[in-house]
């Protein structure tokens, strides 16, 4: 399994650097992020655009139409119109939620950024989240690209993933310590 993970983030990461390149090139980068970001929003905590172009029992034509659905809330590049029929025509759309992942990363290194997933128990005031942020881009002296997500197995605290560094202060993980003997 983790060998078609790899297979699936590589295959995204390179349709994910193929249009970054493109739109380099036609200096739209800014509109095509603008769109990816709409997507992204758009698709939020239920994910039901993703889960639509990755459903292999609906087809192209109903794909399509989902784009067009979306054209009517938000004018897309014609890059990003193009690249996202494309995906559907090929049938690579199912790389999509990935693709998007792929687009983000890459996106956020070439722009300094530093990524960091924050997971609470709870749902965050917008005043505690960009306190966090602030803190976080304090310490680490770099802007920080924070991905808040809610984990009501956490209990209570909080997870906070930075690269490869890991602060778990969630009360899951102090009870599982505590039962392990730990």
């Amino acid at each position: 399994m983790e060998q078609h993970s790899e297979v699936y983030s590589d295959v995204s990461s390179r349709y994910a650097s193929a249009l970054i390149s493109l739109a380099s090139q036609e200096n739209c980068i800014k509109e095509v992020e603008q769109d990816f970001s709409f997507i992204f929003n758009l698709d939020g905590e239920n994910k039901l655009i993703t889960k639509n172009f990755e459903n292999p029992t609906i087809s192209k034509k109903d794909k399509l139409n989902i784009i067009d659905e979306i054209i009517k809330s938000h004018k897309f590049n014609e890059y990003t119109l193009n690249f996202l029929k494309l995906l559907i025509e090929s049938g690579r759309i199912s790389y999509f939620s990935n693709i998007l992942k792929s687009f983000k990363k890459i996106i956020s290194n070439r722009k300094g950024e530093i990524s960091a997933e924050i997971e609470t128990a709870e749902a965050l005031l917008e005043k505690d989240k960009i306190s966090i942020k602030n803190d976080l881009q304090s310490s680490y002296k770099a802007n920080i690209n924070a991905e808040f997500k809610i984990n009501e197995k956490l209990i209570s605290g909080s997870r906070i993933k930075i690269g490869s560094l890991m602060v778990d202060n969630s009360l899951q993980s102090k009870l599982n310590k505590i039962l392990k003997g730990v």
